[in-house]
């Protein structure tokens, strides 16, 4: 889906939804050994010296998700992996939304169904907000989504991409809240021997490249790594992901709070069993080439690992 005001002017008044979204086939008992994959869509909005105006919320989805098993007796499940969100503001327009904004380039893997079969994995999309010279305003709050949730079955969630840049000559205007997900969190163990999946968190960067930047209200950036809970977690790795915030030559304002979370948190295992072993990640918010970052509430920047517990007995080992 492309939305395109090159040197036009294209005005909705009220609410604008669009979706790319993909659910990969069903599986049952006499069909094929896993369910099928989805792959959301790609939605692209440029705007160059015209301008394109929303009088009510944005909403944009390209998730992806695993085809269902449910009336599968013993398979695999099946992948799910976010699709692309792309906008960019090339010339000296303009973009107006008068309401909330949410991306959703989702990824989420199924269950597996009976011992021994592995859940789906998913994979965070792309979501890249590029603002080359205009002014972008939204009146409401932000909300960008490149997360993953692995299937039940030990099934692998990693987290997506996001970027925010903008650079001289152009504004970027919230006056809400914006809040930044890119997190990925494994599937949990099936029954009481199946291990957990991985977690791997993704990568966020926000970026005032020589542009100005102003946040109403609080900012969050999460990448975490949840290695989900399972019999035996030795294998399991929860990795957080990269968070960089940084004004390079230019200015970013946040008016509330600013919280940067990329931390691996591995869970405990079944009894006797290994916990899974954590990594932090890596979050940075700076100010180079003369840029500023100016934060007026509270600022918690974090990139901390827990591994998770053994769960008793004489064999079991808590996660690095």
């Amino acid at each position: 889906i492309n939305i395109l005001a090159d040197d036009g002017n294209i005005a909705f008044g009220n609410n604008l939804s669009v979706a790319t979204t993909a659910t990969g086939g069903q599986v049952n008992a006499s069909g094929t050994t896993a369910a099928g994959n989805g792959t959301g869509g790609q939605i692209n909005f440029l705007v160059g010296s015209g301008s394109l105006s929303v009088a009510g919320g944005l909403v944009a989805d390209v998730s992806g998700f695993g085809g269902s098993t449910q009336f599968a007796t013993s398979r695999n499940g099946g992948d799910g992996i976010g699709g692309a969100i792309g906008l960019s503001l090339l010339g000296t327009g303009s973009i107006d939304i008068g309401n909330n904004i949410l991306f959703r380039a989702n990824g989420q893997g199924t269950s597996a169904v009976g011992v021994g079969n592995v859940g789906g994995s998913a994979s965070g999309g792309i979501i890249a907000i590029n603002l080359v010279n205009g002014a972008f305003n939204g009146l409401g709050q932000a909300t960008l989504l490149a997360s993953a949730i692995g299937g039940a079955g030990a099934g692998v969630g990693t987290g997506g991409l996001i970027s925010v840049s903008a650079q001289t000559g152009s504004t970027l205007d919230i006056a809400g809240a914006a809040t930044l997900d890119a997190t990925g969190t494994g599937g949990t163990g099936l029954g009481t021997t199946g291990n957990g999946g991985s977690g791997i968190g993704g990568d966020i960067q926000v970026f005032a490249q020589g542009g100005t930047m102003n946040f109403g209200g609080n900012v969050s950036l999460s990448a975490f790594g949840r290695g989900e809970s399972g019999a035996d977690n030795s294998d399991v790795v929860a990795q957080g992901g990269v968070l960089d915030l940084q004004a390079d030559g230019g200015a970013i304002s946040i008016a509330g709070n600013l919280d940067m979370f990329a931390q691996g948190l591995g869970q405990a295992a079944g009894t006797g069993q290994d916990g899974a072993n954590a990594i932090g990640g890596s979050s940075i918010a700076s100010a180079i080439n003369g840029g500023t970052l100016d934060v007026l509430g509270t600022a918690v920047v974090s990139a901390t690992a827990s591994g998770g517990n053994s769960n008793g007995g004489i064999i079991g080992r808590a996660g690095d």
